[in-house]
């Protein structure tokens, strides 16, 4: 009989892991692990073996799954060319193949899963963790902190007191992210010119182009004499900022519409969204995580430890197969 002990007890914190970004990053730590007639197991193994590590870490926390839809709202409206440089990979097939039961056998178990259409996974965390780092959630006081599992940089924008990063690394270690001095330390910028560093240096993994002659460097430089990507209008600078950096007036439709591109939702209801985009079942969806972001057990116990069994044996994931029972005691 499986071991009960969930969600019944209070969370101090949140975990938010982006599937996808997570899923393509232990791919490439597990790539040879397959069953005996061949199918891929390397995400099955890598992120069931991580939440397993995650709830050792923190046993008081609730993990929710945010993943990508195929459409985002990004490339609908602001850029066809962004996250166009991803081309299908033998490993990217990989992935995708795997994701998809990844995302069944973590809802079996009762997790709570979310993706809406139109948005990445990006959005949904970039919410959820503004939201829940100031909610109480009924137990009496606010959260420890809110852990975003993920290694797109684009979250160092989120990092504060109580929003913190863990970013799985190839040798199976974890960078944690506590405090913007954390992201000071590597990248001389703070959270707050997060977005306005990306704009000004670009994001390969993104496909958000830098401008000529504009390294991290230069950026930094850049946005400690004033440079704002932020402004729409390269005319709304200070004359001496506008003197000094002329050679931005030509691209200034690409900077600025690099930070767009580059900066996270906080809120459902978001004054960057474009016009138009519609919002009624992320307000749904995000309504119902906040409310309770615990795992619930639609069905017995015993009878998920059966699929969750089942799910291990046709996997042949041996290692977790022994682990099976430390599933049940995370909220």
């Amino acid at each position: 009989m499986a071991e009960r002990n969930h969600a019944e007890g209070k969370i101090d914190e949140v975990i938010l892991i982006d599937l996808k970004n997570v899923a393509y990053r232990l791919h490439f730590g597990n790539m040879n692990l397959s069953t005996t007639d061949g199918r891929p197991t390397s995400v099955l193994h890598g992120v069931m073996v991580t939440v397993l590590k995650l709830h050792k870490k923190f046993p008081d926390a609730a993990m929710v799954f945010c993943n990508d839809s195929e459409k985002n709202w990004r490339k609908a409206h602001f850029a066809d060319t962004y996250k166009a440089n991803r081309t299908v990979t033998e490993d990217s097939r990989k992935v995708n193949v795997q994701v998809p039961i990844l995302k069944d056998i973590l809802i079996k178990l009762g997790f709570k899963v979310v993706e809406v259409e139109g948005f990445e996974a990006d959005d949904l965390i970039g919410i959820l963790a503004s939201e829940m780092s100031q909610h109480y959630y009924g137990y009496g006081r606010a959260l420890k902190s809110v852990q975003i599992v993920s290694n797109d940089k684009d979250f160092f924008q989120l990092v504060s007191g109580r929003i913190q990063i863990l970013r799985p690394m190839p040798n199976g270690k974890v960078q944690r992210i506590r405090t913007g001095m954390d992201v000071y330390r590597n990248y001389f910028v703070y959270p707050n010119d997060w977005v306005n560093y990306r704009a000004l240096s670009g994001d390969t993994s993104d496909n958000i182009k830098h401008i000529s002659g504009i390294g991290p460097k230069t950026a930094v430089k850049m946005l400690e004499a004033g440079v704002n990507p932020s402004f729409e209008d390269f005319g709304r600078h200070p004359k001496e900022v506008r003197t000094r950096f002329a050679q931005l007036r030509d691209n200034w439709t690409l900077v600025h519409q690099s930070y767009l591109l580059s900066k996270i939702p906080t809120r459902v209801k978001w004054k960057n969204y474009p016009k138009g985009l519609y919002l009624g079942e992320l307000v749904v969806e995000l309504g119902t995580i906040l409310k309770n972001p615990c795992r619930e057990f639609p069905k017995s116990i015993d009878e998920m430890s059966d699929e969750y069994l089942n799910f291990l044996c046709d996997y042949e994931l041996m290692y977790l197969l022994g682990r099976r029972h430390e599933v049940w005691r995370i909220k």
